[in-house]
């Protein structure tokens, strides 16, 4: 009896497992082209094309996800000034961020971005592959409430491709 029971235990927990995983909010990643369209797939594991991002491409670019938005940091060239969306998935619609306290060409090769399930995400900068950049370790944060970026102390190292950042919500810190 007690051997049954378990197995009904099981099974139970495992369709509310796919019942959980029925009812999250879906992912919305960008295609491998990198083209301007943003897509998800739904549990029934087809893709479903979602408002076109403002622009695509670039040698610097991060995403990250939070509770109600997803952001997009780009930059196209070392010259261009950085670009900062928001994609609202109730509306299915980009909003432009605040870019003022970045630099022109703030995101390269290696840019990455994390959140702190609050009010912040963290960026990691990237760098290039030129002498000018070897050593580029810019850090900075942007406040989803104010809407605003400040840089903070730089990376303990220099950064470039293959960067990444997250958040460890066990101890409050950032791991760049």
């Amino acid at each position: 009896m007690i051997h049954h029971n378990s197995k009904i235990v099981t099974s139970l927990a495992g369709l509310l497992v796919l019942l959980a995983i029925a009812t999250m909010a879906h992912a919305l990643p960008l295609d491998n082209r990198s083209s301007s369209y943003a897509t998800e797939l739904s549990f029934a594991g087809n893709w479903i094309e979602k408002a076109d991002t403002p622009a695509a491409g670039g040698y610097g670019e991060a995403i990250v996800g939070t509770e109600k938005t997803i952001y997009i940091a780009r930059c196209y060239n070392i010259n261009s000034n950085p670009s900062f969306w928001g994609y609202d998935s109730e509306t299915d619609s980009w909003n432009s961020k605040n870019t003022s306290g970045l630099p022109k060409g703030a995101f390269r090769n290696g840019a990455a971005l994390a959140w702190d399930s609050d009010d912040y995400i963290y960026a990691l900068l990237g760098a290039r592959y030129k002498s000018e950049d070897d050593n580029r370790s810019l850090f900075y944060r942007y406040s989803i409430t104010n809407d605003s970026w400040a840089r903070l102390a730089d990376s303990a190292h220099a950064q470039g491709a293959g960067d990444a950042i997250a958040w460890s919500g066990y101890d409050d810190y950032i791991y760049p």
